[in-house]
């Protein structure tokens, strides 16, 4: 199920890249995660950061050009991800959930 499900978020990465509009995109992704969060260990932190990026072009309409440039910085640093490397991957979401989206640790 984890490899379906990263295969599924790494392809909606390279969606959001090409989309004018990346907003409907990465509530693709955040609603891929939700649905299997009990199941698959990183699809939580996948949630919070996708979370955190489609709440910012809610909350505050005025950034949205800010909030669709981190989209497409987060979906980019995904895609140069190799899935299979759970140490980088774990870098990954470590930093863009605590050091970019600033959940506490």
């Amino acid at each position: 199920m984890e490899q379906r499900y990263l295969a599924v978020v790494t392809d909606l990465a390279r969606r959001l890249l090409d989309a004018g509009d990346p907003y409907w995109v990465a509530v693709e992704i955040h609603g891929e995660s939700a649905q299997v969060m009990t199941d698959v260990d990183v699809a939580a932190s996948i949630y919070l950061i996708w979370a955190e990026l489609t709440d910012w072009v809610e909350l505050r309409p005025g950034e949205q050009e800010q909030a669709f440039a981190g989209m497409r910085r987060a979906a980019q640093e995904w895609l140069a991800l190799d899935p299979g490397d759970r140490d980088g991957l774990g870098r990954y979401l470590d930093r863009w959930v605590h050091n970019e989206c600033g959940y506490s640790r």
